[in-house]
Order: C-alpha cells, then structure tokens, then sequence
C-alpha cells in the first residue's frame, strides 16, 4: 500500500511539472538549436549590460564561432576593450590585450576574470549553441513555467518568457522567420540584472581554425 501511495505521489508531481513547462517554447528552442546546427561557422556584435549588487557594467564585444568548438571574443567596448581571447583547434584557452602589447599572447585559466563578465560569465557560454543548450535545460527544470507570445510592440516576432523561481524571470526576442535570438532580459527580484542584444550578425563567412589561434 505504502509503494502505491508513493507511486502515486510521484506520478502526480511528474505530471505538475510538465504542465508547468510549455510546449510552444520548448518547440521554439529545438528549432533554434536545430538551425545552428547548420551553420558550419558565425560572427556577430553583442551589446550587454550587467547588474552585480552596487556594481553595473556595460560592454560591447564582436563573437566568432565556428563548428560549435571555437570560439573567439574581441572587446570593442568597456572593460578590457581591444583585448581578445580564443579557445583553439586545441582546446587552448588563450588571450592578448589591445595596443601596444597586442602581440604577446598568453594561456589563459578558465577562471580567469578577464574572460568573464562582471556576473562571472565565461565569454563562450555567449556563443548561441552553448546559451540555447543552458536555455533548454532551464525549460526543463522542474517547477520552471514558460510561453511564447507576439511581441505586442514588434510585430512578426516572438517573446519566449521563463521563470524559475518567484524571484527570477527571463524574457528573449526571437526572430521566428530567420530563427535567431535577437535580445534577452534576467530579473531577479524585480530588478533588471542582466540584458544583451545581438546584432550584425553574418554566417558562414568561412572562417578558418587559424583565425582561432595567437
């Protein structure tokens, strides 16, 4: 008796929790995974803002990917701009400064604080197919709610809205037709904490794993 009243217990949470997750949105997010799929290699410009208790930060940096492996950063704005860093053909984490010292590059640790963002982010974990497999797994945790609306004031795109916990809300803009993430939006208690929008994007530009080494 006492194992089907826990089987039923359970059979009853399962089925909360996936009521809670969104079909739509987690369609929405296949889709874009499956789209970068195809996309043998990729740039784009990424302008964000960070919020970190008293602390703000604004940066802007231009990203390079290319086969889901390598990935390359150049700050354009803001701390450390000028100054790039890599993951190679290798697996090497390397990094140069602007100016002058450009020229002499060095192995870099992943807890490197030059590399991350004022919250601690890496810079790869910018890269679309590293962000939408985090996205993807948020959708699935339990308690997490999500949807996808039209954006009442852009009209032909899509608002995907995630929430976690009573004090943490994401919201992203996503392009439906060129199936590309336009914007995003974290808050925690109310409060904007992180916000980044990407434009200039170009694909399959032909890079080459040199462009990946110094």
């Amino acid at each position: 008796m006492r194992v089907i009243l826990s089987l039923i217990a359970f059979l009853v949470a399962a089925s909360h929790v996936a009521a809670s997750s969104s079909p739509e949105a987690l369609r929405l997010v296949d889709r874009l995974q499956e789209r970068m799929a195809h996309c043998r290699d990729y740039q784009c410009l990424i302008c964000s803002f960070e919020r970190l208790g008293s602390r703000q930060e604004e940066r802007s940096y231009r990203l390079f990917v290319k086969d889901s492996r390598l990935v390359r950063v150049r700050v354009t704005a803001g701390r450390g701009k000028g100054s790039e860093a890599a993951i190679d053909a290798r697996g090497r984490l390397r990094g140069r400064r602007g100016g002058m010292l450009k020229a002499f590059a060095e192995t870099l640790k992943p807890e490197d604080r030059r590399i991350r963002s004022l919250r601690g982010a890496p810079f790869w974990e910018a890269a679309c197919h590293n962000f939408l497999k985090e996205l993807r797994l948020r959708l699935t945790e339990p308690g997490a709610q999500s949807e996808v609306e039209p954006d009442p004031e852009q009209p032909g795109r899509l608002l995907l809205l995630v929430s976690r916990t009573d004090t943490t809300r994401e919201k992203y803009w996503i392009d439906p037709q060129q199936l590309q993430l336009l914007k995003g939006e974290l808050f925690e208690n109310g409060l904007l904490v992180r916000e980044f929008s990407v434009s200039d994007v170009r694909e399959n530009v032909g890079l080459s794993d040199d462009f990946f080494s110094f």
